[in-house]
């Protein structure tokens, strides 16, 4: 809920049309009129709408200032409270004498913020809850006053405001400090409620005597802020008790009439700055100028003060003291416009005085007031008994001081001009002194002096020893001749003394003492010396500890004391001369090692500065100690190490406590503990054990946790289909990784640390690396990868083949792309159009490239090669091969590209002697020069017939030809017999291959013959193979018409025949 309210701060001016005061000196306050906060229930206020009978001042009703016409009423007499007027700072309250008077509202009321201005007047409070406010549900709401103890009074509200929920005079607190003043109660609950048939004063469900004031109610129905709650509380404190003001300064130029300062008298305790105990009323009369402030308590306990300034005329007279023989003026410093008249009847404004004693002044001015004050006066007898003492005859040297007056005096001026307290007498004469005190007050005095002799230089040494031993005095005064030094006086300072020249004394104690010797001449003349004497104490020799364990360093403490004097050696012997050099030391507080279990004495010599010294034998028990170790599970940090005591001791010398210290500010005193460490290191564990016998021993060992690997991998975006190189990004602090391991779920794993990966499809995959540590310290993490699909690149172009300058048409056949970069192969053509065109310029054999990417930058590439060369086409039949299973005969044959463009579709032809003709398709890529097996699907029964050879054929389907047919066609014999195969091209028209299959290499003989018998030829006479044969000839000068063939092979002769075109 916003709040809006309106703020005032409180100024004098303020402060006079609200309250009629002027708090000058109040610092500016918070004020908030209640019903300028919005949420206001009910503002009651005894000062406005009251209505009650004249004469008995019983209350009928008692009107609602917050404009809600909430009105509490009581209708009938008996109980009907009173108005009682002028009873808090001339303001008018509501008081409710009995167990019966209350006011009563019709109207529910919601309240969730109170305030009251209320003072307790007494009543049996211990019988019941007297209400304040309260209605009778069930359970009854109220906020009531509650007794305690004797004298321990609270606020409470047991079914709506808690304790936390009040304020009493703005402190947050439910009990009351003062119940019989008024108190500014206030509570401030954080939910509202709605009280029913509410009721202020008796209680509705107890009878009780409410026997209390009340000045002023104010209702909110939700939580006011501190800022809303302290404006209010400021308002109701400044109505009831405004801060104190003395009202303007007081100025005035004339008149010694008194002065009244009133602070008022409302508030309950007052203390003026006049600092005079009486001081407490509410006013105080002044007759003099100053300034004034008064400090005062008002009703709700707080404080305000107020300074007022007079300016006016003053008669202040004080005490004065003058010298001896000497006069003082006082002043009034009253001009003559007034009458005065002092004690010694004289009338001016001032007056001179030379005696003692009490004085008074009375002053009068034209506007009849008087006013007298009273002072003493004292005399400073200081002149007249300053002295030098009689005259005297002195020595050359002495010092001239005063014999009185000296400690009074402040500054001197002796005949020679100088200020010394003292003078130096070096002749005989007459000497003056003028003396000042502090008052100001001069004395003068003189005395004569003769000279007798001269000082003595006095002078003498002494030794310092050690306590006990001789101390020798040497004088070495002297005097200037004639006189001599005859007698000598000695205080050795404790107590002795001696009159002989160069004495000697014992002193029983050490310490310093004040030796004086004084030398004296034989005409009288004496001067004493004071000299220190240093007596050197003897050391009281101790040490520390009498107690030790074998093999663990004992530390020997120099206990010796020595009351003058610093210890600046020690001689140490431990007793233990196993142990060679170390069994001695000149250390203070030496650490000695005890290798073997034992009684030792142990000595020490400490000697002083002055060479003092004493000795001290003291036995140590060396206990026998355990052998003390430890060992420990190597871990990685996250797992707990385990510490095994490993201690040795004897069965009668058992461990009775452990204290493990980590190394890292955690210990333990289990015998085998566990401890996890926090981060990776090196750590110094100690463990220190105690034997029954109390032996302390204990071991240091590096325990090294080793620090995990962090596992981490870099990730882009992965395509489908695409190799894709996983980046290990994983360390480890002081150590080395050495092994990877990682799993695509359900995928793929691999051992290497960059492994590359290939997704066959796309989606989301788990990826999951493990790391592992030179020390066995694994770490994983685990992933979720999205692979994105790739696109399928693919192109046609079109003409395949040609000759340079050749302008090729590309067209993009690729799925899923979106951009495309294409590399024609030549070093110089590049496109990223969808369908480029481009022109070859020159021959050659081109790998022309494109990559197709996809929206998500995946990609993919094909790679085709065009020839652009003078190109021929010639498919040949390299080999045929057939196999026999179940009577069938199946047949393959080795194919092989001898031309120069690729090929990409054949047709296979099967042929037999028994007129099996089979053709089959091909297709796939056949680059040049490239070999391929192909075998035929059908297969050839054999149950039926006789095969005596196959022959394979291979076609290009295409309209450009062959350009070797020749090579097209070859054939196995299945029999080994002489066979005659069908020449072709038939007819020709100039070149026809004759095929044929020879059992045996032998020789051959092959003429030609016209269609009328005659032999026009031989064509060939020499060698044939064994197998599948083939001859080639040029009948391209033959004219037209049928031809016949004959080959003769050993015995057999056959013929065949074609047609010339």
């Amino acid at each position: 809920m916003t709040t809006k309210f309106k703020y005032f701060i409180v100024l004098s001016s303020f402060l006079f049309v609200l309250f009629g005061i002027f708090p000058c000196n109040i610092k500016a306050q918070t004020i908030i009129i209640p019903n300028s906060i919005t949420g206001l229930q009910i503002w009651l206020s005894a000062d406005n709408g009251v209505v009650y009978t004249p004469i008995t001042k019983k209350v009928t009703s008692w009107a609602d200032l917050s404009g809600n016409n909430n009105l509490a009423f009581q209708n009938t007499t008996n109980n009907q409270p009173v108005f009682a007027d002028s009873a808090i700072f001339n303001k008018p309250v509501i008081r409710f004498a009995n167990a019966i008077n209350y006011l009563s509202f019709t109207n529910p009321i919601d309240i969730q913020t109170v305030f009251f201005v209320y003072k307790y007047n007494g009543g049996n409070i211990a019988v019941s809850y007297p209400i304040l406010l309260g209605c009778s549900e069930s359970p009854p709401k109220y906020i009531s006053i509650i007794k305690l103890g004797t004298a321990d009074f609270r606020v409470t509200g047991e079914t709506f405001f808690t304790t936390n929920d009040y304020y009493i005079d703005t402190v947050q607190t439910n009990h009351f400090e003062r119940l019989n003043s008024y108190n500014i109660i206030a509570g401030v609950h954080n939910s509202n409620q709605i009280f029913n048939n509410i009721q202020i004063g008796a209680s509705p469900v107890w009878v009780n005597e409410f026997n209390s004031d009340i000045a002023e109610i104010i209702i909110y129905n939700h939580s006011l802020t501190n800022i809303e709650r302290k404006g209010v509380e400021q308002y109701l404190r400044y109505k009831y008790a405004p801060p104190v003001n003395l009202g303007a300064d007081i100025n005035k130029s004339y008149g010694v009439c008194q002065d009244t300062l009133k602070a008022g008298d409302h508030f309950l305790h007052y203390i003026w700055n006049t600092g005079i105990i009486g001081d407490t009323l509410p006013t105080l009369i002044v007759y003099n100028g100053g300034t004034y402030a008064v400090t005062c308590t008002d009703i709700f306990n707080f404080t305000s003060t107020d300074t007022i300034i007079v300016n006016k005329p003053s008669l202040i007279l004080t005490d004065t003291t003058i010298c001896q023989f000497s006069s003082a003026i006082i002043n009034s410093h009253l001009n003559h416009d007034y009458n005065f008249l002092w004690s010694t009847a004289e009338t001016d404004s001032a007056i001179t005085i030379s005696n003692a004693g009490k004085y008074w002044l009375t002053v009068n001015d034209t506007l009849g007031c008087s006013i007298s004050d009273t002072f003493y006066v004292s005399i400073d007898s200081f002149p007249s008994k300053v002295s030098l003492g009689p005259d005297a005859a002195l020595c050359s040297g002495d010092t001239l001081r005063l014999v009185w007056g000296g400690s009074q005096a402040t500054s001197y001026l002796w005949n020679d001009n100088s200020t010394n307290p003292y003078f130096v007498i070096e002749n005989a004469g007459t000497y003056s002194v003028t003396v000042t005190n502090d008052l100001g007050c001069i004395a003068v005095d003189t005395i004569e002096i003769s000279i007798k002799g001269l000082l003595p230089i006095t002078s003498f040494i002494s030794d310092s020893v050690c306590m006990g031993d001789v101390t020798h005095f040497t004088d070495e005064s002297s005097v200037a001749p004639p006189n001599t030094i005859t007698a000598w006086q000695w205080d050795f300072g404790d107590g002795y003394f001696s009159n002989i020249q160069n004495p000697t004394h014992i002193y029983e104690q050490a310490g310093f003492y004040n030796a004086t010797l004084t030398a004296i001449s034989d005409v009288g003349c004496l001067r004493s010396i004071t000299q220190q004497v240093l007596v050197y104490s003897i050391p009281m020799a101790d040490l520390y500890p009498t107690n030790g364990c074998s093999d663990v360093s004992v530390q020997f403490h120099d206990n010796t004391f020595n009351q003058i004097g610093n210890i600046t050696a020690w001689n140490w012997n431990f007793g233990d001369p196993s142990s060679g050099t170390s069994n001695e030391s000149t250390l203070q507080n030496p650490i000695h090692t005890f290798t073997t279990a034992n009684n030792y004495a142990i000595t020490l010599i400490s000697t002083s500065e002055a060479g003092c010294f004493d000795t001290v034998v003291k036995n140590i028990i060396v206990r026998p100690s355990a052998d003390v170790d430890f060992s420990y599970t190597e871990t990685c940090v996250g797992e707990s190490v385990y510490f095994t005591d490993l201690t040795q001791t004897p069965v009668y010398n058992n461990i009775i406590e452990w204290h493990w210290d980590f190394g890292d500010g955690n210990s333990s005193v289990l015998p085998n503990p566990s401890h996890f460490f926090d981060t990776a290191g090196i750590y110094q564990v100690t463990l220190n054990v105690k034997s029954l016998n109390g032996c302390e021993v204990s071991i240091i060992k590096p325990v090294f946790i080793y620090p995990k690997p962090f596992s981490d991998f870099l990730l882009t975006d992965i395509c489908a289909n695409i190799p894709y190189q996983f980046i290990d990004n994983s360390n480890v602090q002081n150590g080395s990784i050495t092994s990877w391991e990682w799993q695509i779920i359900n995928m793929d794993t691999s051992l290497l640390q960059n492994p590359v990966f290939v997704f066959p499809t796309p989606g989301s995959y788990t990826v999951k690396l493990i790391t592992k540590t030179q020390a066995g310290c694994s770490d994983s993490i685990s992933r979720q990868v999205t692979i994105f699909d790739s696109p399928d690149a693919d192109f046609v172009f079109s003409p395949k083949y040609g000759i340079a300058p050749l302008t090729v048409n590309f067209t993009n056949n690729s799925n899923g792309g979106v951009s495309y970069y294409w590399n024609f192969g030549d070093n110089s053509g590049t496109s990223i159009s969808k369908n480029p065109t481009y022109t070859f310029t020159e021959n050659g054999i081109y790998n022309i490239k494109l990559i197709t990417y996809n929206q998500n930058d995946c990609y993919d590439s094909i790679t085709k090669q065009i020839k652009i060369i003078p190109s021929s086409l010639d498919i040949a039949v390299k080999d045929v091969k057939t196999t026999i299973t179940n009577n069938y005969l199946s047949i393959s044959a080795d194919l092989i590209n001898l031309g120069t463009r690729t090929i990409e579709e054949l047709y296979l032809y099967i042929e037999s002697n028994q007129g099996n003709n089979i053709r089959e398709s091909w297709a796939g890529i056949l680059e040049s020069g490239n070999q391929i097996n192909y075998k035929f699907n059908a297969e050839i029964p054999l149950s039926s017939q006789t095969i005596d050879y196959v022959c394979v054929r291979a076609s290009i389907p295409e309209s450009i030809k062959d350009d070797n047919p020749a090579n097209d066609e070859k054939c196995k014999a299945l029999v080994e017999d002489f066979i005659l195969l069908k020449p072709y091209p038939n007819p020709t028209e100039g070149t026809l291959n004759i095929t044929f299959i020879l059992p045996l290499a032998d020789n051959l003989e092959m003429n030609l013959y016209s269609s009328t018998g005659s032999k026009i030829k031989e064509l060939y006479s020499g060698d044939g193979l064994k197998g599948y044969n083939i001859k080639t000839f040029d009948f391209s000068k033959l004219a037209q018409g049928m031809y016949a063939c004959q080959i003769r092979y050993r015995d057999k002769v056959k013929v065949v025949k074609f047609v010339k075109d």
